[in-house]
């Protein structure tokens, strides 16, 4: 069985089909998502469409609350597992 460290990917939602492998990244202090995307070669937008549910929830769960998705993109903390596409 793969685990999501070395997983081929061949859809996400929204039927875009990527050429990668999906792995995971645990946040460490200092990151964003910018620095994180641009590492793994995606946009900061697949990168968030990716994770939307845990960057939500961890962000809530730290107090912060906003009627815009896309606010929530500067809100990433450290520990918090990511899951990222990297290049074969």
């Amino acid at each position: 069985m793969n685990s999501i460290n070395d997983k081929d990917l061949g859809q996400v939602s929204g039927g875009t089909v990527l050429d990668g492998k999906v792995a995971s990244y645990t946040v460490k202090s200092g990151d964003t998502l910018w620095d994180i995307a641009v590492e793994y070669g995606m946009t900061v937008d697949l990168l968030f469409d990716l994770n939307r549910n845990v960057i939500i929830y961890k962000a809530n769960e730290m107090g912060y609350k906003f009627t815009n998705e896309k606010d929530y993109q500067g809100l990433i903390f450290p520990g918090t597992e990511l899951t990222v596409i990297k290049a074969k």
